[in-house]
């Protein structure tokens, strides 16, 4: 009764315990999780330099080259490094109970706990990616997950522009058209038409 939605370019491993036990290991992109309330039946994600346990949720983990996030859209989670992790050297890195609405994010800089989760922000199941003044070369990372034709920044931006902006997953094109007709940047198709 647990379902797990795959985000492009992502890709998770699974361990079945003979106990029941439901391991998950988020290899790499970002996954949805909608868990099926067992609390015989432990059901952990295993990501980066975190260990999320649930029992009846529905939560995202997203990891990428700066660290992971998790965002918890309904019921509760707890966030703690994996058991024996070596390189704990933040104070901030502990055991958090997480509740509906909250964001973890773990990287460099620590882990920071904030009470943001905006629907947007987890509309990718959808097709839809939202950012919310973005640098445009995240945007453009970002909309490389989606596409074979990948989309090249041909300036060295050292303060890129940002933008906001609702783009469907299935028409990268159109974000290329909006930036043409902005003036922030200049795109055109290859011979194949992309």
């Amino acid at each position: 009764g647990t379902l797990a939605i795959l985000d492009s370019q992502s890709q998770i491993r699974t361990h079945i315990g003979a106990t029941g036990t439901r391991r998950i290991e988020l290899l790499e992109g970002r996954a949805q999780f909608a868990v099926a309330k067992n609390p015989s039946r432990k059901f952990t994600v295993q990501v980066g330099a975190a260990v999320v346990t649930a029992l009846g949720t529905r939560f995202d983990v997203y990891r990428h080259p700066e660290g992971l996030e998790v965002y918890l859209i309904e019921g509760r989670l707890r966030v703690e490094p994996p058991k024996g992790s070596a390189g704990r050297t933040t104070s901030d890195e502990r055991t958090v109970e997480m509740v509906s609405g909250d964001r973890i994010a773990i990287g460099k800089g620590g882990w920071h706990l904030t009470n943001e989760v905006a629907e947007p922000e987890i509309e990718w199941t959808k097709g839809q990616l939202t950012f919310d003044d973005a640098p445009i070369d995240l945007i453009v990372a970002e909309l490389n997950r989606y596409t074979q034709d990948k989309i090249t920044l041909v300036e060295d931006l050292r303060n890129p522009p940002r933008l906001s902006a609702v783009i469907r997953t299935s028409d990268p094109l159109m974000f290329l058209q909006a930036v043409d007709a902005m003036g922030i940047g200049h795109s055109r198709q290859t011979a194949s038409g992309h």
